[in-house]
This record gives structure tokens, C-alpha cells and sequence, in this order.
């Protein structure tokens, strides 16, 4: 028997047919080209979709009777198949061609087994939102509820009770188009996956058993797409463990994405991306790492959302020598729970992984070299002095090692002084040097003078009077003069104690002005910028990536030291 479907399509049938006493029929048939929107009102009691083209061919035995309401096993295939959501002319997945040599479907048991299918073209888009559901889990219809529709005296049938079993023996993908989204990210990824194929095991509504998922695709010219995993179709929040890995791909088109997340546009860049989702009983452990290679920024732009991030210090910290940002955003929590945001959780994350390294940038940089964390941005120096000593020379030099790893870091030095605990310090030095003057020109050049030596007394003296021109050499020289015991005529002159203190008195004259004191801030600053800028050393730092500010007044915390804060910027 042969005919003109009315919906479209051939048929073809050999076998026997009974009407009495019961109706039965069993044969050979064969299908050809038969249209599938007929079959929406079926589909759609598994989901809220419309069937737009479509054919299905089979070619098997088929058997209907009073015990087997519907059975076939044969091969089968739908080709040209387009499955569209509610109100979106867009399709949400169709291919060109999909084939099983081995489909077999009992209604009386309502069971479905196939052996391996093979697609392809299969084009479709997935969307992960905000809320981590998707746009597939969204049209799945909702189960009926046991009983629901009866009347109390009405027994739910079994055919009702018991689910459809669905057993597919693996998907085999060739040629194949998707478009990919995640809106849960804390930068919203999308993109377009093209060449697309790969392989499916085993698809099991009956089993607790995930298949296993590995599939390979390209985007654009240059990117790559891989997910590998395991996925439970029937059950996703049961037990679910996918790797999504994206390679090489062009940042600039993420630019209405970082603009939401931190008001930047993204200049250049490309981008790797890895996107480990498991969940095990509604328990997401998502563990995701983005790889950024030569991100450059662009205009800032109006975003009432954005994050207030200093992005470009961000990515300078960041940003390796080779010009890449490696960033690990380890996100867990009950994806079942109704106060879950799985978006909120990975932008809190990231935007606390910026955070803490933007306020302490130094701890950051100390990581990179295994120095101790805040001291690397602190410079000491000892009262009156500019010269680095050996452990600060050591301070410096694994600053400019970190610096090394991070090109695009420039590094402000502030020159510190303290009115109260480097003046004693200049003064006294300002009292040597005004000695050594003297002494030069009596003709004895002396690169150390002191000024309590006692080759040197007159000297001080002379100093001295001209500090204190009111004050008498022999009152002062008197005070330390006393008498001797009554067995001797002589009287005693502590001569040590006298040159102590004219050396005071020479020290306290001196004046400190603020230009000395902020010389001397320069000074520490210029000696820190030396040193990492030092030509012998061969990781040295370009002269430009260091940048002398205004001198600062400070306090010193202890009394022994002050320490000069080291300021960071990106270039």
C-alpha cells in the first residue's frame, strides 16, 4: 500500500491489518519526507516550543494492537528541523540532518532506545542568565502533578504515573553552529561558535549515570571552543560537570559588557576563558579562570551599574611581562536556594579580587619576588640621611625585580623629613661641615673632623664665641674647673666635659631651614630613583617609570627611622 500523506509526505506499507475483533496492524512501513509541525501539540507537553520546518523519515517494521497502542523498529532521521521558543521568530536549536539506523519506540511501554545519532548542522543558542537558568530549562514543561485534573474517584492511569524512558546511544556532531551566553559572569561572555563537532555518550532518562560530553568548535578566524565533561540531560542540577575552554579570542566585542561591569571599553585584547561548572545535589563548585593577553582600555564611559574599580592600576598590577592577566574566580554556594544570585557571587568575587589587590599593591608585588609583603612599598631612612643602607639597598632591589614582572607600573617616591627628627641630625652636620671649613682654611684638610678632639678645641672655641657672642670663654671654662682636695694647690679641668659642651652649643646654633629640610627629602627620594634606575644592575628599570614628587612632612613612628611611602600608578 502506497499514498499521499495529507499533512505531506509518502507512505509506504506491507503487512497485515485486522479490524475484528480487535484492530491490529503489522508490517513493514516506510515514511518519506513526512512534515513535523503536526507534531507541536505532541512536543509540546515536554516543552513550550513551536516546530517551524521539518521532515522525519523512517524505514522499519511497525506494530499497533490492543495490547501495543503504537511500536517501531527500524531506522529513522529528521532532516531541515528548526525548534523555535514562544514568540521568537529566532530557532533555539535545529540541524540539517540527523540519523539513527536503530530506533526503537514502544508506547505500551513507553520506552524510546536508539542507537548512535548522528547530526548534522545542528545550529541552536544557549543562554545561561543571571540566575543561572537557561533558556532551555525555561521551556521544559512543568510534570503534572500526581492526580491533578481527577476527581477523587478517578485511579491515575500507569501509563501516566510511570515517566517516558529515553535511551540514546551516544551523538555524534559534525558541522555544527552555536551561540553561547553566560550572563552569570561577572564580565557577561557571549559569543559564536562555529565548525562545531564532536561526541555525546550515552543519554539515559532511567540512569543516574551522566554522559559523557566532548565537542570542539571554532570562533571567529583564530578562537577556539572545547567543552568537555559530564551532563546528566534529564537531571542537570543532580550531577552535572562541564569544562567550557575558550582560546584566542578578540576582546574589543566585550566592550558593552566591561562598560556595565567598570564604565571602560575595552581598546584591544585577546581573551581565554575557562569556565568549570559542577553541580552535585543543587551544590554549584564553579571554578573559572580568565586569561587576558595585552588588554588595553579605552574611553571611560556613563554606566549607573558600573563598579567604582581603578581599572587601569588594576591592570597594571596584574599584567605579567609577557603582557597577560591571569585571574582565578573560585565561586561556590546552593544554586537551589531562592537567595542564591549566582551573578551578585561572581561580580562580588571579582570585583574583590581588583579590590584587594588595588589597596594593597605592595602585598601584591611582594608575592611575585617572596618579599615581606607591606615593607616592599616602604623606604627607611636614618635621621639627617639620604644613603640607603644595606637592608633597605636589598628592600630596593626586589622592588625593581617586581617591577620587572609588572611593565606597566610607574612608581611615585615622595621624599619624606621630619622637622623634629632630622633637624638635631642636620644640625649637627651643618656644625661639621662649617669645621671642616675652618680647618681647611688653617690649612688642615680633614675628611672626618670632631668636633670634641682636643687638636681641634680652639677651633670650636672660635666657633663658638662667634655663636655666642655674649658669652665668656673663661665663665664657661670655669663651670667646668673645681677644686682639689686641701692637700693639693692645684685645681682640676675637665677638659672633655668642656669640649662636649661647646660642641652642643656649636650644634644648637646652627639653623635649619625648611629648603634644608626638603633638600634633604629630595635627596632620599633621588637616591631611592638611583637605585632603581642604576645602570650596573641588570634588571634596571627605565628611567621614566620613576617619578620624583613634592617632599612630604612625616612623623617617625619609633624614633630610629623614617620611612618614606612609595606610591604606585600605571603608566
Amino acid at each position: 500500500m502506497k499514498g499521499q500523506l495529507a499533512a505531506g509526505g509518502m507512505l509506504d506499507f506491507d503487512g497485515s491489518l485486522q479490524l475484528s475483533p480487535a484492530f491490529a496492524l503489522e508490517g513493514d512501513a516506510r515514511i518519506d519526507e513526512l512534515a513535523l509541525a503536526q507534531a507541536e501539540p505532541y512536543l509540546q507537553q515536554l516543552a513550550d516550543v513551536q516546530l517551524g520546518d521539518g521532515t522525519l523519515n523512517l524505514n522499519g517494521r511497525m506494530r499497533t494492537d490492543a495490547q501495543q497502542p503504537f511500536a517501531f523498529e527500524g531506522s529513522g532521521g529528521i532532516k531541515a528541523l528548526s525548534i523555535r521558543a514562544p514568540a521568537n521568530d529566532e530557532p533555539l536549536i535545529g540541524w540539517q540532518s540527523l540519523q539513527t539506523e536503530e530506533l526503537n519506540l514502544r508506547l505500551a511501554e513507553r520506552q524510546l532506545e536508539t542507537g548512535p545519532i548522528s547530526v548534522d548542522g545542528l545550529f541552536g543558542r544557549v543562554t545561561i542568565n543571571e540566575d543561572q537558568s537557561t533558556n532551555f530549562g525555561q521551556l521544559m514543561a512543568e510534570p503534572q502533578q500526581e492526580g491533578a485534573g481527577k476527581t477523587d474517584d478517578e485511579e491515575p492511569k500507569d501509563s501516566e504515573a510511570d515517566p517516558f524512558a529515553i535511551t540514546i546511544e551516544g551523538i555524534e556532531l559534525t558541522n555544527g553552529a552555536l551561540r553561547f551566553a553566560d550572563k552569570s559572569l561577572p564580565l557577561p561572555f557571549s559569543t559564536s561558535i562555529h565548525t562545531l563537532g564532536g561526541k555525546i555518550s550515552t543519554l539515559s532518562s532511567t540512569s543516574a549515570q551522566p554522559a559523557q560530553v566532548a565537542l570542539e568548535g571554532e570562533v571567529a578566524e583564530y578562537g577556539l571552543a572545547r567543552v568537555d565533561g559530564t551532563l546528566h540531560a534529564w537531571h542537570p542540577m543532580r550531577e552535572t560537570s562541564l569544562k567550557l575552554m575558550f582560546r584566542n579570542l578578540q576582546i574589543p566585542e566585550y566592550s558593552p559588557y566591561t562598560v556595565r561591569f567598570a564604565g571602560r571599553k575595552i581598546a584591544g585584547g585577546t581573551m581565554d576563558l575557562d569556565l568549570d561548572y559542577t553541580v552535585t545535589d543543587n551544590q554549584l563548585d564553579g571554578q573559572n579562570n580568565l586569561v587576558l593577553r595585552d588588554l588595553k582600555l579605552g574611553e571611560k564611559m556613563d554606566a549607573s551599574n558600573a563598579m567604582d574599580l581603578p581599572l587601569d592600576l588594576a591592570i597594571g598590577l596584574l599584567k605579567d611581562s609577557d603582557g597577560v592577566i591571569d585571574l582565578d574566580l573560585p565561586v561556590t554556594g546552593d544554586v537551589g536556594s531562592p537567595e542564591f544570585d549566582i551573578n551578585q557571587v561572581i561580580r562580588q568575587a571579582l570585583g574583590n579580587a581588583i579590590k584587594s589587590v588595588v589597596q594593597s599593591p605592595f602585598r601584591f608585588l611582594a608575592s611575585l619576588v617572596g618579599a615581606e609583603s607591606e615593607e616592599l612599598g616602604q623606604v627607611e631612612f636614618p635621621a639627617g640621611r639620604s644613603d640607603l643602607l644595606p637592608p633597605q639597598r636589598e628592600r630596593v632591589a626586589k622592588l625593581r625585580e617586581a617591577l620587572n614582572q609588572r611593565p606597566e607600573l610607574v612608581l611615585e617616591l615622595p621624599g619624606p623629613f621630619s622637622r623634629t627628627f632630622d633637624g638635631p641630625a642636620l644640625q649637627r652636620g651643618k656644625a661639621i661641615e662649617a669645621l671642616r671649613q675652618r680647618l681647611a682654611e688653617a690649612g688642615r684638610d680633614v675628611a672626618e673632623p670632631s668636633l670634641t678632639a682636643g687638636s681641634n678645641q680652639e677651633v670650636v672655641e672660635t666657633m663658638f664665641t662667634a655663636s655666642y657672642p655674649d658669652a665668656y670663654l673663661e665663665a664657661v671654662r670655669a663651670r667646668f674647673t673645681q677644686e682639689q682636695g686641701e692637700s693639693s694647690q692645684d685645681s682640676g679641668f675637665d677638659a672633655l666635659a668642656y669640649r662636649n659642651h661647646l660642641a652642643e652649643k656649636v650644634i644648637a646654633a646652627q639653623q635649619v631651614t625648611d629648603a634644608d629640610l626638603r633638600a634633604l627629602a629630595n635627596a632620599r627620594a633621588t637616591a631611592v630613583r638611583d637605585a632603581l634606575v642604576d645602570p650596573s644592575a641588570e634588571d634596571r628599570i627605565e628611567t621614566d617609570r620613576v617619578r620624583l614628587l613634592d617632599p612630604g612632612e612625616i612623623d617617625s613612628e619609633d624614633g630610629e627611622r623614617l620611612a618614606m611611602e612609595v606610591g604606585i600608578t600605571a603608566d
